[in-house]
């Protein structure tokens, strides 16, 4: 059997119905497609990135549309790269709807702090159905709604997968409820509700507590040092958990 060799060239004419021309671009230098619809698809072997032909429209600071029905393209996890403003920027996709009323398909991503759409022009927009194609970042900031606490040093995730990891970092603070607990990041919704071990320091004596990893989620004592009174000061708390996401 021979190799399959392709010469770049300019993009060629837009084929047959029910046909489609796969080429090398000979200004971008990537394996492209041109369908029958004239429409030009990109994918470059070297960074895991597919350059996606159809224009990204703001929608809101976690959202974006897109014309016609992409729900097969955007579904849970894909990753997401496009550039605003002159600055490069990340997403994980969370889910997405058609509206045939419209004709939009609607992508919503896992909210986080590092990165979010402006309403300003989307351009250089592509997806990617790897963890981490080239320069994407392993993990993204989020600022979690704290109840009963007086606030937080880090709250971090990352995906692969299904599989979501939670970092959470508090030091000194005061907790003022007798049920404690902070949200998790919007889009993310733990499979199962387990207890996960938890790190905290009360009275300056570090225990292992418990984390139940829900939404939201709650942080319980010991059963040696009983419930919550609502009146602690100067606690500190470490977690570092992983989970199956529905």
């Amino acid at each position: 059997m021979s190799d399959l060799i392709l010469t770049e060239q300019a993009v060629p004419p837009t084929p047959a119905a029910g046909k489609a021309d796969i080429y090398v671009d000979s200004v971008t230098k990537m394996l492209s497609m041109k369908n029958d619809a004239g429409i030009v698809s990109s994918y470059s072997q070297h960074d895991g990135w597919i350059s996606d032909p159809f224009t990204w429209t703001y929608a809101s600071a976690s959202s974006f549309t897109v014309d016609g029905n992409r729900t097969a393209i955007f579904i849970f996890g894909i990753r997401l790269k496009w550039v605003q403003s002159a600055a490069v920027k990340y997403g994980i996709v969370a889910s997405s709807s058609y509206s045939a009323g419209t004709n939009l398909t609607t992508v919503n991503i896992i909210e986080n702090s590092n990165f979010t759409v402006l309403n300003a022009a989307i351009t250089n927009n592509y997806y990617s159905y790897l963890d981490l194609p080239f320069a994407f970042p392993g993990r993204f900031n989020y600022a979690p709604t704290l109840t009963g606490l007086s606030g937080y040093s880090n709250a971090l995730f990352s995906l692969s997968g299904k599989i979501m990891t939670l970092m959470f970092s508090a030091n000194s603070i005061n907790v003022t409820t007798t049920a404690p607990n902070f949200t998790l990041p919007t889009g993310l919704v733990p499979m199962f509700s387990l207890p996960m071990p938890l790190s905290i320091q009360v009275g300056g004596v570090w225990i292992v507590s418990a984390f139940s990893l829900y939404a939201p989620s709650s942080i319980y004592k010991t059963a040696a040092l009983g419930a919550w009174l609502g009146t602690e000061t100067s606690v500190s708390i470490r977690l570092s958990v992983s989970c199956l996401i529905a």
